[in-house]
């Protein structure tokens, strides 16, 4: 699935090695596991589209690697990562113990935990070293990814934050679909959260940023979800052709987790919460990326909400003020 997804990540972004998950123990299912792990992080890591990760046992690069063991004693497992920058210095490590018996939970559990944990680090670490280049000294692909990865985008101000950064990746590289769509996914979602008065001339490229996106996307990148997106912020009453383009681009990548989350929303504004469950629930593991993972939360809350279960609504969107009480 991930070879056939046309994630188009730009040249300039991060590197992420993953080494294969290694383990000692003889036994068949501790080895399957293993490489069903390595699979799974490979797949989840892939579809984050703001570096470039790949399985390799070759020598060492000059990007972020991360390296796990699985251990076994009789039925208990315990998985070991280690995460480490380009110059490598370890910044993180992550231990989480399981059991054979219940070995198809915690495989899915551990490699969604792991890729969110490494994800975050990553992010983490990229944004601190870039904050440290004098503007001016800044790369459009530098630009492009403070815009999106940083943990600020939970309030006006830090879509706003965002908005700036992005643009002056577009003014580097005015060619670039992947940074309009990054800069799409910005202003939509503020427009979506009411601060079309607090970030300034931004809400008036709207359909300029859609239209370049238009241009320079193929019919069958999942960047396209933010023209669906756009339409529903800019008030597009034609319901009926919005629900058959969702569906073709939903159809065309069914487990794309970016694509999944935009649509969820639009079915949401739309008033269909049965198909925003569906792609929540097909997404529910993909989703780590901030400020994706908190977005997604409130979608279940949202939809929880037009469903008329309002205990759970309630539940889920008071973890959602506790995240971001912007």
């Amino acid at each position: 699935v991930a070879g056939q997804m046309p994630t188009r990540k730009p040249a300039g972004f991060p590197d992420l090695i993953i080494r294969p998950v290694h383990t000692t123990d003889p036994r068949p299912d501790v080895q399957d596991l293993a490489n069903a792990l390595t699979g799974d992080l490979a797949l989840l890591l892939d579809a984050v589209r703001d570096y470039s990760a790949r399985v390799s046992q070759g020598p060492q690069s000059d990007g972020y690697e991360m390296k796990t063991t699985l251990r076994a004693s009789g039925e208990r497992l315990r998985l070991e990562a280690r995460l480490s920058a380009p110059d490598g210095v370890m910044i993180d490590a992550f231990k989480m113990n399981g059991d054979l018996s219940d070995v198809f939970d915690w495989q899915d559990e551990t490699a969604a935990n792991l890729a969110a944990r490494v994800t975050s680090a990553v992010f983490k670490q990229e944004v601190d070293r870039i904050r440290a280049i004098p503007e001016d000294k800044r790369s459009a692909e530098q630009w492009a990814f403070y815009g999106f990865a940083s943990p600020t985008w939970l309030d006006w101000e830090g879509h706003l934050g965002a908005l700036g950064s992005l643009d002056r990746a577009l003014d580097l590289d005015p060619e670039n679909g992947f940074f309009y769509a990054r800069a799409l996914a910005a202003l939509t979602s503020a427009l979506g959260l009411g601060y079309r008065d607090k970030i300034g001339d931004y809400a008036d490229r709207l359909e300029d940023w859609a239209a370049q996106l238009d241009r320079l996307e193929s019919p069958q990148s999942p960047a396209r979800i933010l023209l669906v997106w756009s339409q529903i912020v800019g008030d597009e009453s034609d319901t009926d052709r919005i629900r058959a383009e969702i569906g073709a681009l939903t159809r065309h990548l069914p487990f794309d987790p970016e694509l999944l989350f935009w649509a969820a929303w639009v079915h949401l504004y739309l008033g269909d919460p049965v198909a925003a469950f569906e792609c929540i629930n097909r997404n529910r593991s993909a989703v780590f990326l901030q400020p994706i993972d908190v977005g997604s939360l409130a979608q279940e809350g949202f939809a929880y909400l037009q469903l008329g279960q309002f205990d759970r609504a309630l539940a889920v969107l008071e973890k959602c003020y506790g995240i971001a009480p912007n």
